[in-house]
């Protein structure tokens, strides 16, 4: 099986500032209910993915090219290609892109 990303623009996402492109690539059924959502993100310059909370589920990002800062509950670590950021059932995070480039990653949502 082979499935086409299909994208989309966001604004404010969660809070965020800005717009970003969400393209998602599979979706709950293709990842036989372990999952909601695989897709790329791509966050601009100066955007970000507001600070929030997961609730019954745990993400992961992996950065493919591009850097920020990845909120991890209250702390602030830079983030950039080649780092994957988790957040676990219950935790709260935001990521942004300060950098001069966009920043794309892949992201990948199950359930806990």
């Amino acid at each position: 099986m082979i499935r086409r990303e299909e994208g989309r623009r966001v604004s404010n996402r969660f809070g965020g500032k800005g717009e970003i492109e969400l393209y998602p690539v599979l979706n709950e059924e293709d990842l036989m209910g372990k999952g909601e959502v695989m897709l790329r993100m791509v966050l601009p310059p100066g955007s970000s993915i507001g600070y929030h909370q997961h609730l019954g589920n745990f993400e992961v990002y992996y950065v493919l090219s591009g850097e920020g800062i990845f909120q991890d509950q209250k702390e602030e670590k830079s983030i950039r290609a080649g780092e994957a950021g988790l957040i676990r059932p219950g935790q709260y995070h935001g990521l942004m892109n300060t950098g001069s480039q966009d920043m794309v990653l892949v992201a990948v949502v199950l359930y806990a």
